[in-house]
């Protein structure tokens, strides 16, 4: 990380510029397979605060950048696409997600928090019907 790159909080991050540099936890990821992208890893990430965002690594970055998004550890990301979530369902409260591109640095961190961020949903709210049902995830 540059000496003079600020690092932003989730909830900072904003569209139309690539030079973010953020401190995050891997919390959860899987494999996707798009016909027209090919396979790529799809990410939840959480910063110290405990805000969640949606991140995604395609295919041509899964070897370089995709292998250090591992479960439980503390990344510092620099360079990456900010983008609306626009998907037919989230899973997060985040308003944007997060895309690497050929620019995206990721390193280790010296962040130690074990708390892993999850936010189970209330069983009442399920069983009353009032969550939104494009969210996969409580907030």
């Amino acid at each position: 990380m540059k000496p003079s790159q600020k690092i932003s909080y989730l909830s900072q991050l904003k569209p139309r510029r690539s030079d973010w540099c953020i401190q995050v936890k891997t919390i959860h990821t899987w494999k996707q397979i798009n016909p027209a992208f090919g396979e790529s890893l799809e990410i939840i990430f959480a910063d110290s605060k405990g805000d969640k965002i949606y991140a995604t690594c395609r295919q041509n970055q899964l070897m370089s950048l995709g292998s250090k998004c591992v479960i439980g550890e503390w990344k510092t990301i620099e360079n990456m696409s900010v983008t609306a979530a626009k998907n037919n369902w989230r899973v997060s409260n985040h308003k944007y997600k997060i895309t690497f591109i050929g620019q995206t640095k990721i390193t280790n961190c010296d962040i130690e928090n074990d708390d892993m961020f999850h936010s189970l949903m209330e069983f009442d709210t399920i069983l009353s019907g009032t969550m939104q049902p494009n969210l996969l995830f409580g907030n």
